[in-house]
C-alpha cells in the first residue's frame, strides 16, 4: 500500500485513532485534516518499507531485518 492509500483506508474506515504520511493532495481527496506538515526533514522520522516473497533473493549487504511486536490491549 503506498502513502495516499493508507490516507483513504483511514478514511473509510472511520480510524479516529490513527493518521497516515501522505501528501497535501492526498488530503484534499479524502477530505483529512493535516496535522503536521514538512515532516520529511524531521530528525525522528523514518519511513520503512518491507516486501515479502515466496522467491528467496541473494543478500545486497544493504539488507536490514525488522522485527514488529504487537500486544492486544
Amino acid at each position: 500500500m503506498d502513502t495516499a492509500g493508507s490516507r483513504k483506508m483511514i478514511k473509510d474506515q472511520s480510524i479516529i485513532d490513527g493518521a497516515a504520511v501522505a501528501s497535501t493532495r492526498a488530503a484534499e481527496v479524502y477530505d483529512m485534516k493535516i496535522i503536521a506538515r514538512e515532516i520529511e526533514d524531521n530528525r525522528i522520522n523514518f519511513t520503512r518499507f518491507f516486501m515479502l516473497s515466496n522467491k528467496d533473493s541473494p543478500p545486497t549487504g544493504f539488507d536490514k531485518t525488522s522485527i514488529v511486536f504487537l500486544r492486544e490491549a
